[in-house]
């Protein structure tokens, strides 16, 4: 793990690793809840915006992601599947991902053990 940010309300961890991923946590569960995809190679960064609606992560591939969290509708237990990004709850903030090339889509993947 290279780097973690908490939510602002406190239930939420993200986390950045050397395998590419950037993880969410369920601090109340005690379990991971996304698994996302987008670095090519390691994820060096990730931090919530203050109000906790968005997410960056960085990788090591100079790449800045921006996200939208949906984690107020996780904690209204309204989870809507958004199409092509398994895992639902989570999806690139439109308009926010320049980084992002039209080749490299991020992707959620499906949580081990689930």
């Amino acid at each position: 793990m290279n780097q973690v940010a908490f939510h602002p309300n406190g239930r939420y961890l993200l986390s950045a690793s050397n395998d590419s991923t950037i993880k969410i946590w369920d601090l109340r569960q005690g379990h991971i809840l996304y698994t996302l995809y987008g670095h090519e190679g390691a994820s060096t960064a990730v931090n919530f915006s203050p109000c906790g609606d968005y997410f960056t992560s960085a990788g090591i591939d100079s790449v800045v992601m921006v996200w939208k969290s949906n984690l107020s509708e996780q904690d209204q237990e309204l989870i809507e599947d958004i199409g092509n990004i398994a895992g639902g709850g989570v999806q690139p903030a439109p308009g926010l991902t320049g980084g992002i090339t039209s080749n490299r889509k991020p992707k959620a993947g499906p949580v081990a053990g689930q």
